[in-house]
């Protein structure tokens, strides 16, 4: 186990030494650590700092590059790339790269960084826009760097001033003195009410300083103001006369924390991490305190404590043992910084089992013995109960089935509402549920305040609860969701409770369609509505069918948009009610018999909230209790605004939380998306949505069959889409969906001009009929088969069966080679034997198709389609020559997926630092040539050749190629991008080592529009290409490595087309990545 996490504690030491400025001596040991898989991306992190650090921008950028592109959802990394596009003079590229990480991760520095990015770029009047939203979003202190951005936009004349909530009762902000006449008044507005009105002077006078240094365009006067507690909410606004200062309004609330970090408890064992946001390389002090106010310290710095690094990289900052500690066994809080913020997870319970332990001992001698009294106190017997409660209890496939019992029918419903923050999403919640004037029938609206720090959301609910429109509770503390809903639920003990989340917005006789689901059965105990973010039932989805996880970014939704969906849940889906694993708290129907069954939610495992809904629903299911569905509902919801930022952290700490106790619930969830039962009613609203004509008057239809994986395929079905609706036709794609082992494959309608509807899916076998006249209705008029990959055969009898032309389109040999490629067992072109030999390679090294089938019967069923097909498409005369020898009838036609290209003139390179550099395009499977590649670059090393290659995309395992110490990967890059990094890296030559017979090969049309030449190996369409343009080099497909590397060498040093010397050096790309050459 140690051994294991060797890695990341060396990584760790070297991310420190970087910190403190120590680059020279990270390089070497950062280098040693890329061919390790699960450092490898931090490692080229480091690289890039280091290399940043030494002012080596070019080399940096190339290091950063590949990190964001290889961890796009990272926001760090991205704002460290777009940081380093700023600093080399590129702000307009940055643009695009700071402005998706402000969105994934809305950090002050990302949008700081933006702003000048957009400044730079001669964007103003969005960088004023965007500084505006920073200002009112983060106080300045914290972020030197947006107070910079700030005062050199004023300073510009962007504004009269800033200004920005520096906490809950401060403003601060600064204003440039030459701007201002002395007597130019300025003004002060809460929520449009003036409150101050004076001269500019006097103004600076009584609120300002202005610097000792000044400034290089006009002295800056910084100011600050305070206001009393009754404010806090309002939004406040500085003019100059009638002119606003940058992020005016501004509304006065909370400082965000400083602190964020998340805790736990295993036993008697905590542990948890905790850093400074804005300094998260210092260590920070975590106090845990007892319910008697003792308190105990213990520094988050990474290595405290016998805390061990987890496989994920994700160090735990600090590991207690609390009985080490002196504090006593009960709550504990936890908090860390210098407000002693408190972590996500606390507050939470420390149970001393041992006691436990005893207290059972006691009660079985009592039961034992009747004649001995009893003597376990309050304390113990809940410490006991406690420890029960936390036992694992597996999770099981199957739901006990409930015996038939009566229920009651006739129980009233509190609508309980937990509010915390979020001022106007609450009101939104409340003024939806009330929106007929008063409650639904049978339900009485109960709204908890769990101790809300928002003054002026709490003096509105007051208000609503004068006026008697709801029963308003408070809790003295913050208590966190678990612990208010249980107060909704103790609160009336024979009725039902909806948990309604206070941002959520309700419409139509929402209450009463989940009442009926709830009382539709004897054993049903939780009734869930859909929602637009609901995990497992979300809708509509930006994630197709099959592709879901549950945890997916779901689409923004208004209230009328909700509304609408709701009213169309209502008439499409009446009473079709489905049975869930468990419910989304969002919004939860909890029938009174089954919560008195399995009691109110768990207070002390889920914190403040995240998970409990799924552990309640596990011990009623356990009971025999049903989970459903309502998909005749919609709410909308806004999701996790009470929580901000945390929510993540929540998440994941709960998550496992939820597994420890229901071990296989992850399972459980996993089975259920797989089975998707719920793709019935999400499919009768997408087909209720979807037009019957094409919204932009498109004619007739033309149906794509294709498959989902990307790549060539997928570039080429975009254009052709593109070609259709140029001839004014109307182009709907059939994609396949995701299948789990053992299930039928599925196939789903893709519509390009209506993106949003991603569930019209079909079981492809069972649901033909309905596919068919579900396409006949949409206008299909022809069919054009790319790929049936991952798809059921019987689509071959589509056209058939609507009764129209169909094409075929040919993109690989899948028609032909049930391995697509024409590759065997040794990695190389096979020659294409006859069936018997292919039938053995598919036996040893399998086949790409689900189905089994004789080679021979796999070539007939294709050469039925393509025989019969109006025409079939080849992109070349080497791939329609393969497709006759199988299938003669074919009508062949040869259309080039590209026009001519013009070729610049190569670019001005030289080696770097006495090396070739040698670039491959693309995704770089084995098919593709990794195997090759590799062996050339362990080849160039082992015999020092001046040869170095560069991967300008992907590989199927990159970490291997960076420990040969000669390859370097760009990551993954966005169609249209690959010419400018062809000419980024200073690539010399590109070897497009394809080992299959390619029928187009798109990669060689970029190298050749960054005017490059290319070498390949004389197969298919790419030497067929190379040949008739020239700028290429062909070498025979058997060739091994070493014999690869000398022809490149002599294709680099006496190459046809000469390649020019620059006159300026250019330093290796791997100058921190590898050893330079002697």
């Amino acid at each position: 186990m140690v051994q294991k996490h060797k890695p990341w504690a060396k990584l760790t030491a070297l991310e420190r030494m970087a910190a403190a400025g120590r680059f020279d001596e990270c390089i070497e040991p950062a280098r040693a650590l890329l061919g390790d898989p699960a450092c490898h991306m931090k490692a080229v992190i480091l690289l890039a700092r280091c290399a940043a650090g030494q002012s080596r921008f070019g080399e940096a950028l190339r290091w950063a590059g590949r990190a964001h592109r290889g961890s796009p959802a990272d926001s760090s990394v991205g704002t460290f790339y777009g940081a380093l596009l700023i600093a080399d003079g590129q702000p307009s590229r940055a643009v695009p790269v700071l402005a998706e990480a402000f969105r994934k991760g809305q950090s002050a520095e990302t949008g700081a960084a933006l702003t000048q990015a957009l400044t730079a770029s001669g964007l103003n009047p969005d960088a004023v826009r965007h500084l505006s939203i920073l200002l009112d979003r983060f106080p300045v202190s914290r972020t030197p760097l947006l107070r910079q951005v700030a005062d050199r936009m004023i300073l510009d004349g962007a504004a009269p001033g800033w200004v920005s909530c520096e906490a809950g009762d401060r403003l601060e902000g600064t204003l440039p003195l030459s701007w201002f006449a002395p007597d130019d008044p300025i003004r002060l507005l809460a929520d449009g009410r003036e409150l101050l009105r004076m001269e500019a002077s006097a103004f600076v006078d009584r609120f300002g300083h202005i610097p000792a240094d000044g400034t290089p365009n006009g002295a800056l006067a910084g100011f600050a103001l305070s206001f009393e507690a009754g404010l806090h909410g309002a939004d406040i606004a500085l003019l100059r006369g009638e002119s606003p200062f940058l992020g005016a309004p501004t509304r006065l609330r909370p400082r965000p924390a400083e602190v964020e970090g998340v805790v736990d408890i295993e036993g008697a064992q905590l542990r948890g991490w905790a850093r400074l946001v804005q300094h998260p390389e210092r260590p920070v002090a975590v106090v845990v305190r007892d319910e008697a106010g003792r308190a105990f310290t213990i520094p988050a710095d990474r290595t405290s404590g016998s805390a061990e690094i987890p496989d994920d990289g994700s160090p735990p900052d600090f590991s207690i043992d609390l009985e080490t500690t002196g504090l006593a066994p009960g709550w504990l809080e936890v908090g860390a910084g210098p407000d002693r913020t408190p972590l996500a997870g606390s507050r939470l319970r420390w149970i001393d089992t041992r006691a436990a332990l005893r207290g059972l001992t006691r009660l079985s001698r009592s039961v034992r013995r009747p004649d001995i009294p009893c003597q376990l106190d309050a304390a113990t017997v809940e410490a006991v109960v406690a420890a029960l409660e936390r036992a694992p209890s597996p999770v099981q496939p199957t739901r006990p089935v409930m015996p038939p019992r009566p229920f009651r029918t006739d129980r009233r419903t509190d609508i309980v509402i937990p509010v915390y923050k979020g001022h106007a999403e609450t009101l939104a919640c409340l003024d939806s549920v009330l929106a007929s004037g008063a409650v639904p029938a049978g339900c009485e609206l109960v709204v908890i305040d769990d101790a809300s720090p928002e003054p002026a959301l709490v003096r509105d609910l007051r208000a609503l609860a004068a006026a008697g429109r709801i029963t308003l509770l408070r809790n003295e503390r913050n208590l966190g969701f678990p612990a208010t809903v249980n107060r909704g639920f103790d609160l009336h003990p024979d009725r039902d409770v909806i948990v309604l989340n206070a941002d959520t917005v309700v419409s139509g006789d929402w209450a009463g369609r989940l009442r009926r689901a709830a009382y539709a059965a004897h054993d049903v105990g939780t009734v869930t509505p859909l929602s637009n973010n609901a995990t497992i039932l979300s809708y509509p989805s930006s994630v197709p069918a099959g592709a879901r996880t549950g945890n997916d970014e779901p689409p923004p939704l208004t209230a009328d948009q909700a509304a609408a969906l709701d009213c169309l849940a209502s008439e499409t889906n009446t009473g079709l009610w489905i049975e869930i694993p468990t419910a989304v708290g969002f919004c939860m129907y909890v029938r009174r018999d089954c919560l008195d069954e399995a009691g109110g939610f768990s207070e002390d495992r889920f914190s403040t909230g995240y998970g409990e809904e799924n552990d309640f629903c596990m011990r009623a299911r356990r009971l025999g209790w049903r989970h459903l569905a309502a998909t005749d509902t919609l709410v909308a919801h806004v999701g996790g605004r009470s929580f901000g930022s945390r929510k993540a952290l929540l998440l994941a700490r709960n998550l496992r939380i939820l597994n420890q106790l229901h071990p296989g619930y992850d399972t459980l969830i996993r089975d259920f998306l797989k089975r998707d039962p719920l793709i019935e009613a999400r499919r009768r609203l997408d087909l209720a949505r979807w037009p019957r004509e094409d919204s932009q008057g498109y004619g007739p239809a033309t149906l794509l069959v294709t498959l989902d994986l990307g790549g060539g395929v997928e570039r080429h079905v975009r254009g052709r889409c593109a070609t259709l609706r140029a001839a004014g036709r109307r182009a709907l794609l059939l994609e396949p969906v995701a299948a789990a082992d053992g299930t039928p494959e599925r196939c789903r309608i893709v519509d390009p001009q209506h993106e949003d509807l991603q569930d019209l899916v079909f079981s492809t076998a069972a649901e033909l009929d309905r596919l068919v006249a579900v396409l006949r209705l949409a206008g299909v008029e022809a069919v054009e088969f790319h790929h049936l990959l991952n798809h059921d055969p019987i689509l071959l009898t589509l056209p058939d069966r609507l009764g129209v032309p169909h094409e075929v389109v040919v993109h690989d040999y899948s028609w032909i080679c049930p391995r697509i490629t024409l590759i065997d067992g040794s990695g190389r072109y096979c020659g294409e034997p006859d069936a018997a030999v292919c039938d053995s390679c598919v036996e040893e090294n399998g086949s790409r198709y689900r189905q089994a089938v004789p080679v021979e019967k796999f070539r007939q069923r294709a050469a039925g389609l393509l025989g019969s097909a109006r025409r079939v498409v080849v992109a070349s005369r080497d791939a329609a020559a393969r497709i006759a020898r199988h299938v003669p009838a074919a009508s062949l036609t040869i259309e080039p997926w590209e026009p001519p290209l013009p070729i610049p003139d190569p670019p001005l390179y030289r080696r770097a630092a006495g090396r070739w550099r040698v670039g491959l395009v693309g995704a770089i499977g084995r098919h593709k040539g990794y195997d090759i590649l590799l062996g050339c670059a362990a080849d160039a090393a082992s015999r020092d050749l001046p040869l170095e290659f560069v991967v300008v995309g992907y590989s199927q395992d990159d970490a291997p190629l960076f420990a040969t110490g000669r390859v370097f990967v760009t990551g993954r890059f966005a169609e249209g991008e690959a010419e400018g990094l062809l000419r980024e890296n200073a690539i010399d030559l590109v070897f497009l080592p394809s080992v299959w017979p390619e029928t187009w090969c798109y990669a060689l049309s970029d190298v050749w529009r960054a005017g490059l030449e290319a070498v390949a190996f004389d197969l298919g369409t790419i030497a067929e290409r190379i040949r008739e343009r020239g700028r290429g080099h062909l070498l025979p497909p058997t060739l091994g490595v070493a014999a690869i590397n000398d022809a490149l060498l002599d294709c680099l040093e006496s190459a046809p087309t000469p390649i020019p010397v620059s006159p300026n050096p250019v330093a290796s790309i791997f100058h921190s990545a590898l050893q330079d050459p002697q």
